[in-house]
């Protein structure tokens, strides 16, 4: 049987934490690679020993950014994951197991923490549609592929916006992409105002709006006044 490789790819932008972020994911993680596409203007000198570090500020979006991260990796599964998530102890054993029993792909689950009581409600939430659907599932819930799949897709949109969101419907609808029951902890430090229930609604009409047609630059302009 195939062995199955990861390369785990992070995108950044002017993140001050990113060596103790990434200290956390390797004493948490077992993965081949780990390949971080920081766009930032300044490049971040103390991370070389952590991780496969590509600078490149000429990147404009997050979905250009994976991209790029996409090509440079070497292992056969790709692993996309947001900075400010921790996936669970081990989390590359569950990739493994999902990919051999057949799939193409797969999410995980998520919490937020610091939690509060409007958090938890929009987690079970968002848990209970990726249990139904894949529809509404975002770069947070920690989306792995195999890294032929994505090549013969084309990778994300050149998109300001929803890449993930997009990617994810597409391989979702045609391939079999599977659920893994763990959470990804998904840092709430956006939504530290009021409770969270500004980004929260925020997060709602973006995704009603896009799935009603408005395109992803113009939501992305809207979401950025409204952050």
């Amino acid at each position: 049987m195939e062995t199955t490789t990861i390369s785990l790819i992070v995108p950044v932008r002017a993140e001050p934490e990113l060596r103790a972020r990434l200290k956390n994911l390797k004493a948490t993680l077992s993965v081949d690679e780990i390949i971080v596409v920081d766009t930032s203007m300044k490049p971040n000198e103390n991370v070389d020993d952590l991780c496969d570090y590509l600078h490149d500020p000429s990147l404009r979006f997050r979905g250009e950014a994976m991209n790029r991260g996409a090509q440079r990796a070497t292992s056969s599964i790709l692993w996309f994951l947001h900075l400010d998530c921790v996936p669970p102890m081990r989390a590359e054993k569950d990739i493994d197991a999902s990919l051999r029993r057949g799939g193409d792909g797969g999410i995980f689950l998520k919490r937020y923490e610091p939690s509060s009581p409007l958090l938890r409600i929009q987690a079970f939430a968002l848990n209970a549609l990726a249990r139904r659907t894949k529809r509404w599932v975002v770069g947070t819930n920690g989306f792995f592929v195999r890294k032929s799949l994505f090549d013969l897709e084309g990778g994300f949109p050149p998109w300001p916006f929803l890449e993930d969101l997009s990617f994810l419907r597409r391989i979702a609808a045609n391939y079999d992409v599977r659920l893994i029951d763990r959470k990804i902890t998904v840092s709430s430090r956006r939504y530290s105002t009021c409770f969270g229930l500004p980004r929260i609604l925020l997060n709602a009409a973006v995704l009603v709006l896009f799935e009603l047609g408005v395109p992803p630059d113009r939501l992305h302009r809207w979401y950025k006044v409204g952050s």
